[in-house]
C-alpha cells in the first residue's frame, strides 16, 4: 500500500472509490442524493487541498485508490485554545487496514508540524472507528445530521400558528446582548465540556464566540423567538448554493 498527496492524475480512481466506499453524509442522505455526488466530493476533496489543507490517498499495490483522509491546522481554534489544532474534516477507507495505513501518514505530518491536538467527525463505520480508537482517539459525543426537503422553497412551520404570546421575527443588532446572555446560562453537554482536556472556561467561551462571530457572517442568518416581548430562543442558520447537475438549489 502506498499514500501518497492528492494530485490531479488521481481524480478519476479517487471517484471511483468513493462511488463504491464514500460515506459523506451527502451520500447518506436519500433527499440529497444525485448520480453524480461522488464526483461533487472528489471536487470538495480537491479544493480543500488548494484552498485549505492537505489531502492524503491510499492506493493498493494494483494503483487502485481505496482511502483518502483530509485535514487542515485550524487558525481560529489554534489562536482561541493556545495550542496547535488540527481537524480531519474527511476520512473514508476500505477497510480498517486501510485506514491505520492512513492515519500513519497523518501522524507523520502531524509530528512533522508540531501539531498538539487533533479531532475529527466521522461517520460511524465500525472500521473507521476501530481505526481511530487504535490510534489514541477517545470519543466525546454523538452528531446528528437531519435533512428535510423543503416544498416549493418555502421554510416549513413559519406559517404554523404559535402559542398565544409567542411570535418569529429576524435578528436585529439590539439582540445580541441577550443572546450572549442565553449561551451564558445555558448547561451545555457537548465535545468542548466532555472533552476532559479542555479547559472548562474555554469550552463555555467557544459558543460566545461563534455567535458573536457568527453574526457577521455574509451567509449567516438568525431567527429570533419572543415570548411577550422577550427573547425566549433563538436560531443562527445559513445557506450555501449548491450545483446539483444542471440544477441550482439552496442548501
Amino acid at each position: 500500500m502506498e499514500i501518497r498527496p492528492l494530485i490531479e492524475q488521481n481524480r478519476t480512481a479517487l471517484e471511483n472509490f468513493i462511488l463504491e466506499n464514500g460515506s459523506h453524509h451527502y451520500q447518506k442522505d436519500p433527499l440529497f442524493f444525485f448520480p453524480d455526488i461522488h464526483k461533487y466530493i472528489v471536487e470538495v476533496l480537491f479544493s480543500y487541498s488548494l484552498k485549505k489543507g492537505k489531502v492524503l490517498v491510499a492506493f493498493s499495490r494494483e494503483g487502485k485508490a481505496v482511502g483518502v483522509i483530509a485535514f487542515e491546522k485550524r487558525a481560529w481554534d489554534t489562536e482561541y485554545f493556545g495550542y496547535s489544532v488540527v481537524v480531519i474534516d474527511h476520512f473514508y477507507a476500505e477497510n480498517k487496514t486501510v485506514a491505520e495505513n492512513l492515519m500513519a501518514g497523518f501522524w507523520t505530518w502531524a509530528k512533522k508540524e508540531n501539531i498538539d491536538f487533533v479531532f475529527t467527525r466521522i461517520f460511524p463505520a465500525k472500521h473507521l472507528v476501530a481505526a481511530l480508537r487504535s490510534s489514541g482517539f477517545y470519543f466525546v459525543e454523538d452528531d446528528l445530521y437531519l435533512s428535510k426537503k423543503l416544498p416549493d422553497q418555502k421554510l416549513s412551520g413559519v406559517d404554523k400558528k404559535l402559542p398565544d404570546g409567542f411570535k418569529l421575527r429576524e435578528f436585529q443588532s439590539s439582540d445580541l446582548p441577550e443572546f450572549l446572555r442565553i449561551v451564558s446560562a445555558t448547561e451545555w453537554s457537548n465535545r468542548f465540556h466532555n472533552d476532559p482536556k479542555i479547559d472548562r472556561d474555554k469550552a463555555s467561551g467557544v459558543y460566545l464566540s461563534w455567535v458573536k462571530n457568527g453574526l457577521q457572517q455574509p451567509n449567516m442568518r438568525a431567527t429570533v423567538l419572543e415570548n411577550k416581548g422577550r427573547i425566549a430562543g433563538f436560531i443562527l442558520w445559513s445557506f450555501e448554493k449548491f450545483k446539483r447537475g444542471k440544477e441550482e438549489i439552496l442548501v
